[in-house]
This record gives C-alpha cells, sequence and structure tokens, in this order.
C-alpha cells in the first residue's frame, strides 16, 4: 500500500497543507517564544489558584507579573516563593492606579470577579479573569458589557480551548474532515480533593472554603463543568437545548459541604445520540481529565491531559490525513490507536517529533495566559462577537447547576446564548 492509497487519495500537497495548518495552530501562542514587546501584569488573589497563574507567567519570556494583592497576609510569604519580585499589597485599587500595569489576573473566589473586573475595565485595564466569570448569568453578563464597552481585553479563563493539539483537532481534519459528525460525547473530571480549607478563625476558614458553601458556589457542575461544556461546544461548534443532571454529596459528606461533590449532567446536541459530563472531587479513579469524542468518521480520545496524551482512532471508511502509516501506535481499549501529542517547542505541533519521543510539555494554563498576553500585545479589543464561545458556556454551565440543584431538566433557545 503506497502513501497515496493509505491516505484515500490525499495529496502530498494536500499533506503539507494540512501539516502547516496544524503547526500554525500549535506554534502561534508557543510560551517557549518571547513576546515580541515586554509586558507587565498584576494579580489579583493569591490562593491556590493565584499561585499556578503565577507559576504560568513565570514561564513566558518578556512577562513580568509586577504586583500581587490579596485581603490575607498570611498568603503573602507564600506567594514571594512562587514570584519573590513581586510587591505585595491587600488593596487591589492599588494595581489599578499603577500606570505600569497594562493588565491584571482575577483569581479571586468566583463570587468575588464581577466587581473586579468590572473596575479593572473601567480603569483601562485588560483582564485575564479566572472561569467562571462569575456564579450568576447576571454577573457574567455584566462583566462581558464592561469589556466591551471599555474596548479592553477580556479573557476568561477557559484554558483547555487555547491548548495547541486541541486547536489542531477543532483546525484541521482530525475530526474526520468538513463534514465531519459527532456522535457522542463524553467528559470526565475526576480529582478527589477536599475544596473544604482550614482557617486562623472561623470566618477565614469559611472565606477560604467557599466553594463548598451554596451562598458562594454551585458547585462542580460550575466550576469544574465549565470547562468541559466549553471545550465540547468548542469542539463540535454547537450549542445543547437541554441538560439535567443529578448531584450527590459522597465522599466529603461530613466535611461540612452544601453542594455536591460529584455531578453528572446529561446535555442534547443536535444531531448527537448523547453527551455525558461528569465532574467529581470525591474520586481520582479512572483519571483526572478524560474525553472521548465519537464522529462518524474517528474517536479521539484525550486521556489525562495534564500528561498531554490523545488517541486518534480512524474508522474504515473515515477520512485520512496522509501521515497515518507513519504515525506511533499503541493499543488501547483493544483497538490500535494513533498517538497525537501537544508540544510546546519552536516547531509547535510536530508528526515527526512525536515519533522520536515525547516532546517538551507545557500546561495548557500557559498557553491560555500566553493567548491573553498576545492579544493585549495586539490590542485586539474586546467584542460582543468575540465573547460569544465563553458567554455560551457560562449560560450552560450556571443553569446546568441548577438543574443539579433544582432536580429539573433545563432547555435553551438559541438566543439565550446571545449577549444582549
Amino acid at each position: 500500500m503506497d502513501r497515496r492509497e493509505f491516505g484515500g487519495g490525499a495529496t502530498l500537497v494536500g499533506l503539507a497543507a494540512a501539516l502547516a495548518r496544524a503547526r500554525r495552530a500549535a506554534a502561534q501562542y508557543s510560551p517557549i517564544q518571547p513576546l515580541t514587546a515586554p509586558c507587565t501584569l498584576g494579580l489579583i488573589g493569591a490562593g491556590l489558584r493565584g499561585k499556578e497563574l503565577a507559576r504560568a507567567a513565570a514561564q513566558i519570556p518578556g512577562l513580568r507579573l509586577k504586583t500581587v494583592c490579596d485581603t490575607a497576609l498570611a498568603e503573602q510569604p507564600k506567594m514571594a516563593v512562587v514570584a519573590p519580585q513581586a510587591e505585595f499589597v491587600t488593596d487591589y485599587r492599588r494595581l489599578l492606579d499603577d500606570r505600569a500595569i497594562d493588565g491584571v489576573i482575577v483569581a479571586t473566589p468566583t463570587h468575588q470577579h464581577r466587581q473586579i473586573a468590572v473596575d479593572a475595565l473601567a480603569t483601562g485595564k485588560h483582564v485575564y479573569c479566572e472561569a467562571p466569570l462569575a456564579g450568576s448569568i447576571d454577573d457574567v453578563a455584566a462583566i462581558c458589557r464592561a469589556a466591551v464597552a471599555s474596548g479592553r481585553i477580556l479573557e476568561s479563563g477557559l484554558w483547555r480551548r487555547r491548548f495547541p493539539l486541541y486547536q489542531v483537532f477543532r483546525s484541521t481534519s482530525l475530526g474526520g474532515g468538513d463534514g465531519w459528525r459527532p456522535v457522542s460525547l463524553r467528559s470526565q473530571w475526576r480529582q478527589r480533593f477536599n475544596w473544604r480549607r482550614d482557617g486562623a478563625t472561623p470566618g477565614r476558614a469559611h472565606e477560604r472554603s467557599w466553594r463548598i458553601h451554596a451562598d458562594t458556589s454551585l458547585g462542580p457542575a460550575l466550576e469544574l463543568g465549565i470547562h468541559q461544556i466549553d471545550l465540547l461546544n468548542f469542539w463540535t461548534g454547537l450549542r445543547p437545548t437541554r441538560v439535567s443532571g443529578v448531584g450527590q454529596q459522597t465522599t466529603w459528606a461530613d466535611q461540612g459541604w452544601d453542594v455536591p461533590d460529584t455531578t453528572l449532567l446529561t446535555l442534547d446536541y443536535p444531531g448527537v445520540v448523547h453527551t455525558l459530563v461528569e465532574s467529581s472531587t470525591a474520586v481520582s479513579a479512572g483519571g483526572r481529565l478524560e474525553e472521548v469524542i465519537m464522529g462518524d468518521g474517528a474517536v479521539l480520545y484525550l486521556d489525562r491531559d495534564e500528561h498531554s496524551a490523545q488517541y486518534w482512532f480512524v474508522e474504515p471508511s473515515g477520512q485520512r490525513q496522509g501521515w497515518e502509516i507513519y504515525a506511533r501506535k499503541r493499543e488501547l481499549l483493544g483497538e490500535l490507536a494513533i498517538v497525537l501529542r501537544g508540544s510546546a517547542d519552536e516547531g509547535g505541533f510536530s508528526i515527526v517529533r512525536s515519533e522520536a519521543g515525547r516532546p517538551p510539555w507545557t500546561s495548557p494554563l500557559v498557553h491560555s495566559l500566553r493567548w491573553f498576553v498576545d492579544r493585549l500585545a495586539g490590542q485586539t479589543p474586546t467584542t460582543a462577537k468575540s465573547l460569544t464561545g465563553a458567554y455560551a458556556a457560562h449560560v450552560i454551565a450556571i443553569r446546568a447547576a441548577g438543574a443539579v440543584r433544582d432536580g429539573t431538566t433545563v432547555t435553551f433557545a438559541p438566543d439565550d446564548f446571545k449577549l444582549a
């Protein structure tokens, strides 16, 4: 069998074009590359996620984290280990008044995002705000409208859609070509982790444990599910028409949780047989992150994306790229899969380099932050259209969490996803 026959008629010119698109999609936002111009950011919120974002910022050459803000002074020595060069303050307005700071990262608890983000945009700062943007649709809409009115850049921290290999899958015909149709979708996020945190006082403990309390959190259906739902929307280009779900306190039932520690959503996407989204802090069995995207021409299995391992199963009648015969294979789930990996080196995504061994891997969070900084450098203004995907994901996740809480089924109309 020659290359042309295996490729189902794919020409060398077509193959080169497909790989070129893949390399551009992966390399365009590679954090290994220095910034074209220096950029200075401030960080608001020095908790666990704030420290992760500070570490991500340190991996981007040319990006300076000038100031970190948190109301809890106890976070200062911890942050000094992560970002020793950054000044520590307790009033976020200090960052907003600092003209040397181009933009801010908002990593406070979800219920505090709206006021901080709106204030930052009003003072002319660009904003990278952790997802979910807020716990209510009204608050999400308020942040988005403030961004559009300000002409500043708003990036919601939906980091999974910024990972190069995921963009390659969406922007090339890895999914089976322009006529590819999804058949079923499954997303799993399992990470055994008690969101209850200790504190020097009961009030501080309650404040640090905000994710487990119903007055400040909708639970994993929103806090984790927003990222899963956004990725499914991003890949398929679809929006669900209906969602229902169940939730339960299991592992952490005696730890003071007001919200479920595990939820399971069922979403109805047009033309898709079924879609399941599981979000759990109760167990780690089966891997932290996993997606199975079944199409009529191929199946993509993404296993533990923190390890960047993805496997592609091609149906006998599915469209091929031309390079499959040379690709690394692995037996998985009783079938022979083509191994795909994300690369953050200078060449971006590369089938050839993946054959030579595992290429350097960089966290999707770094790619997401780099995306924001690149947009900032280009001064690309935020528009209602540019926020369409993020807004839709938030509408779905927030209403899905409500369906879990209330034991109801929620339906969607196309206008529900429009930012007025």
